[in-house]
C-alpha cells in the first residue's frame, strides 16, 4: 500500500495507481538495480534534515518569516537531492503575468525555447500538533487581501510579502497576483503556450505537489508527503527512488529524452483501455441479457419468435446501454448539473448510483429476483430526463432536473422495450457488467470510474459495437472454432480467434476439439448450446471487414490533429488570422466511427481559441471558470462546424453521443447535428465535375459501303474538370455537361461476373448489348436535352444552397462564451430538438431541390451497381434522360444558367440571422414554389433500393454550404479504412460452413460446398449480391473519371479517401490522414505521388511494434500524413521508423546539445536491462526535409530515372543517410551496365504440376542436376547455410550446417529434383543469347527472393555452382565475366548494399530493377581484397574448386587480416589448388571476412567510416543484438548466441550461464541435442570466451585498408 502519494482526482486511473504502482515507476525508469540503491541512499540522507526542520517548527516559537526562511533552505536540500541546482533561483526577477503583476517562481527549466517545468514554493504544511490543520494549496496566499488593496479583513492577517523579504522582493509598482497559491498556478497554466510550462513542482516543506497543465483544470494532481515517505521507506527502501523518479530533474525536466511522467500517463491510458475492454464485454453481455429477457416477455405477451425483428430488438437494447452509459457519466460529473447527484432525495430515491449500490447485493427472495424495482426505478429516471422535473420552478426545496430534448430518452423511439418489463435479476446483472471491472482470481471487482474514463475510452467501447449483429436463433445452435491445441480451452480459442454458430444437428460433422465445450469445476465438459429463440449478439467478421471499423489509439489521434492544425495555428501566431477565425473552420471526418478525430479537433481548437482570444482582448478568464468556458467553446464548434460521414448508421449515432459527452456543459441544450453527420459511403458518389461537349458528341468522319463512320469517343478515359462555385452560380460553361449525366463503359459490370453470366445468360447478354449502345457518342438532340438538364441542375443547386443555408441558420447553436462579443449575431429564438429536425427534414421532401438532385446523382451511381438480375429494367439512354426530366419536373426551356440571385450575400445573411422567423417563412415559401419529382416508375424503386443498399454519398450536394461559402473544408482528418476491395467467398460461406475457416479444405470440397450453398435461394441471393457489390465497387473505384490519380493501382479504400480528400479541402485547408505506406512505393503510383508531394507537409512513418493498433500486424507500417489544400513546391518533413508519437515533438525541438550527439538506430541497448529495445528517443537529425533535391537523388538512385516529381519515397532514418544514398546512387557503375541474366528458376507449384520438377527430399547427385536450391539453403556469403531434414514439411525442418565438420564433397539435401533429365538436359535452359552455352553451366549469385526486413540481414545471397538450379523462392543472376560475378557476390554480402535494399523497404525481390540498379565495377585497387574474401566465404566444397582455381591470384597470399588473432586462417597459407583447408570454416573468421567486406565495399563506393557506422547503427538492430550476445571460444566456434538464425548452434542459455566465466585453458564438452543433423554428437569449447565489437572492428579495419589500398 502506498501512503506517501495521494492520487488526487484520479491523476492516474485507479486501476493503474494500485499496490504495484511503485514497481511500475521503477521499471519504466529503466534504472538498474545498482542505480536504484544509490538513489535510495541519496534520498534517505534528507531524512535527518527534515526532522530537524520539523523539530524547529514544533519546539521554537518561530515568526512566519523565520519559518519561510527555514523552509526555503530545506527546499534547497530537497532540490539538490532531486538533481536540481537548489542554490540557483529566478527570484531576482519575478515571473511577470501582466505589465504590473508577478508571481514568484523559483526555477524555470526549458525544453527547447519553451518552458517545461517551473519550481515554486509555499509555506511548509508541517503540523505542530495532531489537531493542527495547516492551510494548504487552496488556502495559502503569498500576500494578504489588505496588502493587495482589498478591504481590510477582520480575519487575522496570516500572509504578508514581508515574510518572504529574505527570499524575494516585489519591485516597486508591481504586486503579486493572483495571491492564492492555487489561483496563481491556474493563472500560469493559462498563459500563452510559449510561456506556459507543462509541469509545476510545488514545494511545501513536508508536502510536494506535481501539477500538470491539462490535468490541473480537471482537479487532478499528485501530492507527495515526505514524512509518509520516510514511514513507507522503513519497510520498502525503493519508495525513496519512486519519490526521486517522479520529481527528479533527470526524468521530469526537459533534459530527459522521454519524460517519465508522460510515459506513466500513457501507460495509465493503456490501463484505462484495459478497463474499456472489460466494459466492451460488459456491453455485449448487457445487450444479450436484455434482449433475451425481452424475448421471453414478448413471447408471454403472445408474440411468435418469427415475428420479432432482431434488428429492432438490438437497437432497443443498445439504446438502453447508451442511456446507462450516459447516466453513469452524468452522475459522475456533478459540475455538468445534468442530474442533481449531490441531492439526498434524488440520490436515495431516483439515482442510478442508488441502484449501483445494490449491484452486488444477493437477491434471495422470489420478489427480489423476479420483481421489477430496478425496472421501475430506471424508467422513472428515464422519464424525468425526458420530460424534466420542476425545471421552471423559481423556488424549489426539492431537486430539479432539466429535460433532455434528445431522441435517446424518447420512449417513442423504442420498438419493444417500452412495453416490456425487465426483472431485477437481469437489471442487476446489466448494471454490474457496466459498472464493475472483470472478475479476477483472488481480487474483488473494481468500480469503473466514469469520471476518469475519457471520451476516447468510451469511444473505443462504442466503436467495438459497430460490426456486431443481433440474431434470433431459429434452431438450437452450437459454437465451433478452430481445433484446440494441447492444454487449450474453447474459451481461450474463441477469445483469440473467434467462433461460428451452426445448428446442433451438425454436431457429428465436427471434431470434438472443434466444438465449444465449457470446462466445469469438477473437470468435466459441458456442450455449449444456444437454444432456439435465443438472441445472440456477436461480432460479424465480414461486416467488420467491410466497414473496417478499427478504433484509432488516442495518441495517434492527438498527433494527427496536432500537425493538421499546426499550419493554421502558425498563421494565428503570425497574426495572419484572428482567434475568432478558428470558430469558422469547417471540420470533416470522412469515416467518423465514434468521432474520435472530431473530438480531438474540437478540443485542440477550443484551447487555441481561448489562449489567443485572451491575448487579443488583453483579458484573462477567471481560472475557476476556465473549464466551463472551454466546454462552451467546444460545444459551439461541435454544433456549428462539425461534419462527418460513416457507412454504418450505428457509428453515426455513436458519434453524436460521443460528441455530446465531450462538449457537454451546464445548461447546454441537446445538440442537434442534423444532416451534417450523415450515413453514407465516403468513396462512392458523384461530384460537380464536367466534360466538354466535344469530348462525347458524335463526330462523323465519312461514309463507307456499310454506312456513316464516326470518331470513336471514350470520354471516360479522360479526367473531367472539377467545377467551382462563384459568387452567383456554379462556374460551368454552356458546353460543359456534368459527368453524372454521361455513361461510362464500365457501368453495370455485374453482367461480366462469371458465375452470374452462367446463372443468367440471357439477362447478361441483354445487359451487355444495352450497355454497348449506352456508351455511343451523343447526337445533337441528346446534347441539347443535356444542356437544358444541366441548366436545371445549376438552378437547383442555387435553390438547394439557399434552403440549406437557411436550415443552418435556424438550427445554429448559440454563441455565448468568452470573447464571443464580436460575433455578429446572437440567437434570439431557440427551437426544440424536434423542431430543428423538422426544419432539416424539409430538404427530404419530393419537391425539395436536394431530393431531386440526390435522385439524379443516385441514378448515375446506380448504373454502376446495376444488378444483372434486373437487366430488363436497365434504361436505354433515351429512357435515362427522360427519367431525369421526370425527376426535375421543371420547364426546361425557361431555365437560364445566369441566375440574377447571388449565392453569397453577407448582408442578407446577417439580417436573416437577426430574425429567425423570417428565415422559417422564407424556407416555407421556397418549398411551396417548387414542384415535386414525378419519377415513380419501376426504375425509380430500383434506384431507391440501390441508393439505400450502397449508400451513395455526394459531398458537394450534402454539404453544399461548405463548398459555396468556404470553397471546401478547412480541416479534414481521420483514419480511413485500410481495405482492398475483393470478393472473399470463403468469408461469406463460412457463416454457414465454418469448416472453410477453421480447417484446411481441399479445392474439390470447397467447390462442392459452394454448390450446396447456392442451392438455397436466400443464400444464393446473398452470394450474388455480395459479389456484385465487391465487383461494382472495385470497378467504380478503378474508373479513371472517378479516381484519375489511382489509375492502374490496386483498389484500396484509403487511397480513394485520399484522392477525394484533396477535393474536400479548400486552398487554405489541410487534410490529415493515417494510412498505410503503400502510396509511396506503389510501382503504378507515380501520378498520385506527383500530386501529393506538392501538398504533403508532414509524413511520419510508424511501425506497429508497440501494438498501438491492436488489430494490425506487429510489423505493419503506416503513417500520419498531412496534406495542404493548395498546390506548392515539393517540400515536406519526414520522420521514419517511429514506434510512438512521443518521439515526433522532440525531433522538432531545436536543441544544439542533442544535435551534437550521434543519432541512434531503430533499436538501442537498454542500459538497465541489457536488452535491445525499440528506439523512441527523439533527435533533430531524425527530421528529414524532403525537397526537390532529395527526390531527385531518390529517383536516380533507386529507379535510375530522371523523373523525380513522383519518385518513390524510401525510409530515411536520419539526415546523414541522404548523403549515403546520394553517394551510392552516383557511383558510375551499375549491374545493368554489364551483360547479365536474371532468373526466377522453377516455380515450386506450377512446375510441379507441369511435371518439370518433383517434391523429393534427398541428398542430390550434382552431376545429374539434382540439386535444386531453396531459400533456407543460403545466407550472406554462405551457400551451405542449412540443409533440409529427411522429412521437411515446416519452415523449421532445417538444420544449420557445421562447415568445420563436413567433407570436401558434402552437399546439402534438396527438397526438389528435376524430372525428365535426359541427354542434352544441360542445354535446355539457355544462358546468353549470343552464346551456345547454357544457363546451367554458369556460376550464379543467388539471393533469397523474400527480403526479411525485420531479420539480421535483408539481402541474403551467395554463389551457387554450375548444374545447380533453384525454385522461385530464390532469384539468381549470371554474368559472362566471373570477375563481375565475384565482385557482385562480394559487395552484396556487405551491409552497405543490404542497407540499400532495406531502405527500399520491399518484402521481396519482386522485379529485376532491384538488382540491376545496384552498384558494380569498383576500382581495381579493391578487387584483390574483395575477391579473396568472397571466394573464401563461398568456395566450400569441391563444386567450387574450378571457381577458386580459375580466379586465384598470387597477390592473395600477400593479404592480411586487419587484426591479429589465432582464430584467423593466414592468407599466406593459400595456394592455387583448392582443398578442404582453403575456405574459411569457423564462425569467427567468417564473421571477420564479412566485417572487412563491409569496409572494403564502403571505401570502394566512396563512403566514409562514419557513414558505414551510421548505417550499421541505424538499420541493423538485429545484427547489433546478435553481435552483442554471441560468444566465441579460442578455436573460433560459437559457444552461445542469441541469434534466432543459428538455432542449435552452441549452448542453450541456462548451460551458457553456468560456464561463461570458465578460466583460460579449461574446456567444456557439450552433447548436441537441438540439431537433427548432429544430434548426439559431442563438441568441445575452449575457454576463455569472448564476444566481438563490430564498430571497433570497423574502425580498425578502416585504418588497416586505408593504409594498404
Amino acid at each position: 500500500m502506498i501512503h506517501f502519494i495521494n492520487n488526487i482526482g484520479d491523476y492516474f486511473a485507479s486501476n493503474y495507481f494500485d499496490d504495484g504502482f511503485s514497481k511500475k515507476v521503477i521499471e519504466k525508469s529503466g534504472y538498474s538495480h545498482e542505480a536504484i540503491k544509490e538513489i535510495n541512499k541519496r534520498m534517505a540522507a534528507v531524512k535527518p534534515h527534515y526532522f530537524k526542520l520539523k523539530q524547529q517548527f514544533i519546539e521554537n516559537h518561530l515568526r512566519p518569516k523565520d519559518k519561510v526562511n527555514l523552509t526555503h533552505g530545506f527546499h534547497t536540500k530537497i532540490l539538490n537531492a532531486l538533481g536540481y541546482d537548489g542554490h540557483q533561483n529566478n527570484y531576482g526577477e519575478l515571473f511577470p503575468i501582466t505589465y504590473n503583476t508577478v508571481i514568484p517562481v523559483r526555477q524555470i527549466l526549458y525544453r527547447g525555447d519553451k518552458p517545461h517545468l517551473m519550481v515554486m514554493e509555499m509555506h511548509a504544511m508541517i503540523k505542530r500538533t495532531a489537531e493542527d490543520q495547516p492551510e494548504g494549496l487552496f488556502e495559502q496566499s503569498y500576500v494578504s487581501e489588505e496588502e493587495n488593496g482589498a478591504e481590510k479583513s477582520t480575519k487575522e492577517q496570516k500572509y504578508h510579502r514581508s515574510q518572504w523579504a529574505d527570499i524575494f522582493t516585489v519591485p516597486e509598482g508591481m504586486h503579486i497576483s493572483p495571491m492564492i497559491i492555487n489561483q496563481a498556478v491556474g493563472q500560469i497554466f493559462l498563459l500563452d503556450e510559449y510561456r506556459r510550462p507543462k509541469y509545476i513542482l510545488l514545494c511545501a516543506g513536508n508536502q510536494y505537489y506535481l501539477l500538470e497543465s491539462e490535468n490541473w483544470f480537471r482537479g487532478s494532481y499528485l501530492e507527495l508527503d515526505l514524512e509518509a515517505l520516510f514511514d513507507d521507506a522503513a519497510t520498502n527502501k525503493n519508495d525513496y527512488s519512486v519519490f526521486y523518479l517522479l520529481l527528479g530533474k533527470e526524468l521530469l525536466a526537459p533534459t530527459a529524452d522521454i519524460v517519465l511522467m508522460e510515459s506513466l500517463e500513457e501507460d495509465a491510458h493503456k490501463a484505462a483501455y484495459e478497463v474499456t475492454k472489460d466494459l466492451k464485454e460488459g456491453v455485449i453481455h448487457a445487450v444479450e441479457r436484455l434482449a433475451n429477457e425481452a424475448v421471453v416477455d414478448l413471447v408471454k405477451q403472445g408474440k411468435q419468435y418469427e415475428d420479432i425483428n432482431a434488428d429492432w430488438l438490438k437497437e432497443d437494447c443498445l439504446n438502453m446501454v447508451y442511456r446507462l452509459l450516459f447516466l453513469f457519466y452524468a452522475e459522475s460529473r456533478e459540475d455538468l448539473a445534468i442530474l442533481p447527484a449531490n441531492d439526498e432525495v434524488y440520490e436515495h430515491g431516483y439515482s442510478l448510483e442508488m441502484l449501483r449500490e445494490l449491484e452486488q447485493v444477493p437477491l434471495i427472495t422470489e420478489s427480489s429476483i423476479n420483481g421489477h424495482f430496478f425496472h421501475k426505478s430506471l424508467f422513472q429516471l428515464f422519464d424525468l430526463l425526458h420530460t424534466g422535473y420542476r425545471e421552471h420552478w423559481a423556488t424549489n426545496k426539492s431537486f430539479k432536473i432539466k429535460h433532455l430534448d434528445s431522441p435517446m430518452f424518447d420512449p417513442k423511439g423504442l420498438h419493444y422495450l417500452n412495453n416490456v418489463k425487465i426483472r431485477n435479476i437481469v437489471w442487476q446483472d446489466v448494471i454490474c457488467e457496466l459498472s464493475l471491472s472483470k472478475k479476477q482470481q483472488k481480487k474483488g471487482r473494481g468500480r469503473i470510474s466514469y469520471a476518469n474514463l475519457g471520451i476516447n475510452q468510451l469511444g473505443s467501447v462504442y466503436e467495438s459495437l459497430l460490426a456486431f449483429r443481433g440474431v434470433l436463433a431459429a434452431v438450437d445452435n452450437i459454437e465451433v472454432h478452430r481445433k484446440k491445441k494441447k492444454n487449450e480451452t474453447s474459451e481461450q480459442v474463441v477469445s483469440n480467434d473467434g467462433s461460428f454458430l451452426v445448428p446442433r444437428s451438425r454436431l457429428d460433422e465436427f471434431d470434438h476439439d472443434e466444438i465449444y465445450y465449457k470446462e466445469m469445476a469438477d473437470g468435466s465438459e459441458q456442450l455449449k448450446v444456444i437454444p432456439k429463440g435465443s438472441f445472440i449478439y456477436r461480432l460479424n467478421g465480414r461486416d467488420r471487414q467491410k466497414s473496417a471499423s478499427y478504433y484509432t489509439p488516442e495518441v495517434l489521434t492527438q498527433t494527427t490533429v496536432k500537425y493538421t492544425l499546426k499550419p493554421i495555428l502558425e498563421k494565428l501566431e503570425k497574426g495572419e488570422i484572428k482567434a475568432l477565425d478558428l470558430l469558422d473552420l469547417k471540420i470533416l471526418e470522412p469515416a467518423m466511427g465514434a468521432a474520435a478525430f472530431h473530438n480531438e479537433v474540437i478540443n485542440q481548437l477550443a484551447q487555441a481559441y481561448l489562449t489567443n482570444r485572451q491575448k487579443e482582448l488583453n483579458k484573462k478568464i477567471d481560472p475557476n471558470q476556465y473549464q466551463q468556458e472551454t466546454q462552451k467553446v467546444k460545444a459551439y464548434i461541435a454544433l456549428n462546424n462539425v461534419y462527418g460521414v460513416d457507412i454504418n448508421p450505428t457509428a453515426v449515432e455513436l458519434g453524436k453521443l460521443s460528441l455530446w459527452l465531450n462538449v457537454i456543459h451546464k445548461d447546454m441544450q441537446t445538440p442537434f447535428f442534423g444532416y451534417r453527420l450523415g450515413e453514407g459511403n465516403a468513396v462512392v458518389g458523384s461530384w460537380l465535375k464536367a466534360y466538354k461537349v466535344k469530348e462525347f458528341s458524335i463526330e462523323p468522319t465519312g461514309t463507307t459501303k456499310k454506312g456513316n463512320t464516326y470518331v470513336k469517343k471514350q470520354w471516360w478515359t479522360k479526367k473531367p474538370e472539377h467545377l467551382k462555385f462563384g459568387k452567383k452560380r456554379i462556374l460551368r460553361d454552356e458546353d460543359q455537361i456534368y459527368h453524372f449525366l454521361l455513361p461510362d463503359e464500365d457501368m453495370a459490370s455485374s453482367a461480366n461476373i462469371k458465375l452470374l453470366k452462367e446463372a443468367y445468360p440471357n439477362k447478361s447478354k441483354r445487359l451487355i448489348e444495352r450497355r454497348r449502345d449506352f456508351v455511343q457518342p451523343l447526337d445533337a438532340d441528346e446534347i441539347n436535352k443535356l444542356k437544358k438538364i444541366a441548366n436545371a441542375i445549376d438552378a437547383l443547386l442555387i435553390a438547394h444552397y439557399n434552403i440549406q443555408r437557411d436550415i443552418a441558420i435556424i438550427t445554429k447553436s448559440n454563441a455565448v462564451f468568452f470573447g464571443s462579443e464580436d460575433i455578429a449575431y446572437k440567437m434570439l429564438d431557440s427551437y426544440s430538438y424536434q423542431q430543428k429536425k423538422e426544419f432539416a427534414d424539409n430538404r427530404l421532401k419530393p419537391n425539395a431541390p436536394y431530393y431531386k438532385l440526390k435522385q439524379i446523382m443516385d441514378y448515375w451511381c446506380s448504373l454502376w451497381f446495376w444488378d444483372v438480375r434486373s437487366a430488363e429494367d436497365f434504361p436505354t439512354r433515351a429512357e435515362w434522360y427522360n427519367d431525369l426530366i421526370q425527376i426535375l419536373n421543371l420547364d426546361l426551356d425557361n431555365i437560364h444558367q445566369d441566375s440574377p440571385e447571388q449565392l453569397i450575400d453577407e448582408e442578407l445573411i446577417k439580417s436573416y440571422r437577426k430574425d429567425k422567423k423570417s428565415i422559417v417563412k422564407q424556407l416555407a415559401e421556397a418549398l411551396k414554389q417548387s414542384t415535386s419529382s414525378l419519377f415513380t416508375n419501376q426504375r425509380a424503386q430500383l434506384i431507391q433500393k440501390y441508393a439505400a443498399q450502397y449508400k451513395f454519398f455526394h459531398y458537394e450536394l450534402e454539404f453544399i454550404e461548405v463548398f459555396v461559402d468556404r470553397k471546401g473544408f478547412d480541416v479534414a482528418v481521420g483514419n480511413p479504412p485500410w481495405l482492398k476491395i475483393t470478393f472473399e467467398e470463403k468469408d461469406l460461406m463460412s457463416e454457414i460452413y465454418p469448416e472453410l475457416e477453421i480447417r484446411k479444405i481441399s479445392a474439390p470440397k470447397v467447390k462442392k460446398l459452394q454448390a450446396e450453398f447456392l442451392e438455397n435461394p436466400s443464400r444464393q441471393d446473398l452470394y450474388f449480391t455480395e459479389n456484385i457489390e465487391n465487383d461494382a465497387s472495385a470497378v467504380f473505384m478503378n474508373a479513371f473519371q472517378n479516381y484519375p490519380l489511382l489509375k492502374g493501382q490496386q483498389t484500396n479504400l484509403y487511397k480513394c479517401v485520399l484522392e477525394n480528400g484533396l477535393h474536400w479541402i479548400n486552398n487554405d485547408g489541410f487534410l490529415g490522414l493515417i494510412h498505410p505506406e503503400g502510396i509511396y512505393d506503389d510501382p503504378k503510383g507515380y501520378a498520385l505521388r506527383e500530386e501529393v508531394y506538392k501538398r504533403l507537409r508532414y509524413h511520419f512513418q510508424f511501425q506497429n511494434a508497440f501494438n498501438l493498433f491492436a488489430e494490425v500486424a506487429h510489423r505493419e507500417k503506416y503513417g500520419i500524413n498531412i496534406y495542404a489544400g493548395k498546390l506548392g513546391i515539393q517540400k515536406f518533413y519526414s520522420i521514419n521508423n517511429l514506434f510512438h508519437p512521443a518521439t515526433i515533438e522532440g525531433c522538432f525541438i531545436e536543441n544544439p546539445t542533442a544535435a551534437l550527439e550521434p543519432v541512434q538506430g531503430i533499436k538501442i541497448k537498454d542500459s538497465a536491462t541489457g536488452n535491445f529495445v525499440w528506439n523512441t528517443k527523439p533527435h533533430p537529425s531524425r527530421k528529414v526535409l524532403i525537397d526537390e533535391e532529395v527526390l531527385k537523388i531518390l529517383a536516380a538512385t533507386f529507379e535510375n530515372s530522371k523523373n523525380w516529381q513522383g519518385s518513390k519515397l524510401v525510409s530515411i532514418h536520419a539526415k546523414g543517410i541522404v548523403d549515403v544514398i546520394k553517394k551510392i546512387g552516383e557511383f558510375p557503375g551499375k549491374v545493368a551496365d554489364i551483360e547479365n541474366k536474371i532468373s526466377e528458376g522453377w516455380h515450386e507449384t506450377n512446375d510441379v504440376t507441369a511435371g518439370f520438377i518433383q517434391r523429393d527430399t534427398k541428398y542430390p547427385d550434382f552431376s545429374k542436376y539434382e540439386m535444386i536450391y531453396s531459400g533456407p539453403h543460403l545466407f550472406v556469403g554462405n551457400p551451405m547455410y542449412k540443409t533440409p531434414r529427411a522429412i521437411c514439411v515446416e519452415k523449421a525442418d532445417y538444420d544449420i550446417i557445421d562447415l568445420t565438420s563436413i567433407k570436401a564433397d558434402y552437399v546439402a539435401r534438396t527438397n526438389y529434383t528435376p524430372l525428365n533429365v535426359t541427354a542434352g538436359y544441360g542445354s535446355t535452359i539457355k544462358g546468353f543469347e549470343d552464346e551456345n552455352g547454357n544457363w546451367l553451366g554458369y556460376y550464379k549469385v543467388a539471393f533469397r527472393a523474400m527480403l526479411s526486413q525485420a531479420g539480421e540481414r535483408t539481402l541474403s545471397g551467395a554463389i551457387i555452382p554450375p548444374k545447380g538450379t533453384h525454385i522461385n523462392t530464390i532469384k539468381s543472376i549470371i554474368f559472362k565475366s566471373l570477375h563481375s560475378l565475384i565482385e557482385f557476390s562480394g559487395v552484396t554480402s556487405s551491409i552497405v548494399i543490404d542497407f540499400f535494399i532495406k531502405t527500399i523497404g520491399k518484402a521481396g525481390l519482386y522485379d529485376s530493377s532491384q538488382l540491376l540498379n545496384l552498384p558494380l565495377n569498383i576500382n581495381n585497387n579493391y578487387n584483390s581484397a574483395l575477391y579473396v574474401r568472397t571466394l573464401l566465404l563461398n568456395c566450400l566444397n569441391t563444386h567450387y574448386a574450378e571457381l577458386w582455381e580459375e580466379n586465384y591470384d598470387p597477390a592473395f597470399t600477400k593479404d592480411a587480416w586487419s587484426t591479429q588473432d589465432n582464430r584467423l586462417k593466414p592468407f599466406s597459407a593459400l595456394s592455387k589448388t583448392w582443398s578442404w583447408n582453403t575456405p574459411l570454416r569457423n564462425y569467427f573468421e567468417r564473421r571477420m571476412a564479412l566485417v572487412e567486406i563491409d569496409v572494403i565495399t564502403a571505401m570502394a563506393l566512396g563512403l566514409s567510416l562514419e557513414e558505414l557506422i551510421l548505417m550499421y547503427n541505424i538499420q541493423f538492430p538485429v545484427l547489433q543484438q546478435n553481435e552483442d550476445d554471441t560468444w566465441y571460444d579460442t578455436k573460433g566456434n560459437i559457444v552461445f548466441t542469441c541469434s534466432k538464425g543459428l538455432t542449435g548452434v552452441g549452448l542453450d542459455r541456462p548451460d551458457w550461464e553456468k560456464i561463461k566465466d570458465l578460466p583460460a585453458g579449461e574446456q567444456y564438452e557439450h552433447t548436441i541435442t537441438k540439431s537433427a543433423l548432429y544430434n548426439g554428437e559431442k563438441v568441445i569449447y575452449y575457454a576463455p570466451f569472448t564476444k566481438c565489437d563490430r564498430v571497433a572492428d570497423y574502425k580498425r579495419a578502416w585504418a588497416h585498408f586505408e593504409s594498404r589500398l
